[in-house]
């Protein structure tokens, strides 16, 4: 009677026991870093228990930024991640990943054979599934937003999967605009909470529109964690500055790290990959970074 403790629901905490409970079994803040200093300078890096969206009109290459982030959470060794490409068939996507780990670019079977590269490329992709820590996954054209969530849901749970990229979000939703609107946002509040529940990173790639805002929803910045931009002087004359993408931290940055650019990635043909580089001073054609710098630092 005398030790009788207050009476609660479970899913408040107030006492002592409960605050220390979350202490101690609230996992450590982890993340994988990039390898583009300025955005792990700003972020420290794509983070766990967050929603991550990466922003750019049509026809950047956010694919193969996509592509070089799962391969550097790949290349850690500590994590396992999941990943949807809607836009490329299922080989594509995996030969993407192979040419990161040979170096040299074997992104169709033609490019394999006149190099002859078949034995390895064989052998990476053994290594890939050997290593159970890659998961292709498809999402149906006809799923509902809650097939979509659940699908993430059961990598994360049964196959023990840390980080997801999804690219492009617009893309599974269906409908008029403004029903592709109350989709989307839907969509990426149920993935918001489910991030932090499951201690996975989620990590989706979103189309601008003119105005440099999420495609269908501008609701969408709302909603995540960290806010990456990236663009690219498609008209340069320069071939580097063409062959550039240059990454920028947006309006929101939950480490506090502040916005604006962060380095960038240059493009290698010969091995199809992208490999950061160091931006510095202004970038002059991105439309999405200067809006970020204009708008100041602003950090969550």
């Amino acid at each position: 009677w005398f030790n009788a403790q207050k009476v609660k629901p479970d899913n408040v905490n107030t006492t002592a026991e409960d605050f220390l409970k979350v202490y101690d079994e609230t996992p450590n803040y982890e993340y994988f870093k990039t390898g583009i200093s300025g955005l792990d300078d700003k972020m420290l890096g794509i983070h766990k228990g967050a929603l991550t969206m990466i922003l750019a009109p049509t026809g950047l290459g956010k694919t193969q930024v996509f592509r070089y982030l799962e391969y550097q959470c790949y290349k850690q060794g500590k994590y396992s991640l999941a990943f949807c490409h809607a836009e490329e068939v299922e080989l594509t996507s995996l030969l993407g990943l192979v040419s990161y780990e040979l170096q040299t670019n074997v992104i169709r079977k033609d490019l394999i054979e006149e190099k002859n590269l078949e034995k390895e490329v064989k052998e990476t992709l053994k290594k890939f599934g050997d290593s159970e820590r890659l998961y292709q996954f498809k999402i149906a054209l006809d799923a509902d937003v809650d097939d979509i969530v659940e699908e993430v849901r059961f990598l994360a749970t049964a196959m023990g999967v840390d980080f997801f990229f999804i690219e492009p979000i617009q893309d599974f939703i269906s409908g008029d605009t403004s029903t592709k609107e109350n989709k989307l946002t839907d969509l990426v509040n149920k993935l918001k909470r489910l991030a932090p529940e499951l201690n996975v990173g989620i990590l989706f790639i979103a189309h601008a529109n003119e105005d440099g805002e999420a495609k269908y929803c501008k609701s969408l910045t709302q909603s995540v964690a960290y806010e990456i931009f990236i663009d690219r002087d498609l008209e340069s004359e320069d071939e580097e500055t063409r062959n550039t993408t240059f990454v920028s931290v947006g309006r929101k940055n939950r480490t506090g790290g502040g916005s604006g650019p962060a380095g960038g990635l240059l493009f290698d043909l010969g091995s199809y990959t992208l490999s950061p580089v160091e931006s510095t001073g202004v970038i002059e054609s991105p439309k999405l970074v200067t809006r970020v710098v204009d708008e100041g630092d602003i950090p969550f």
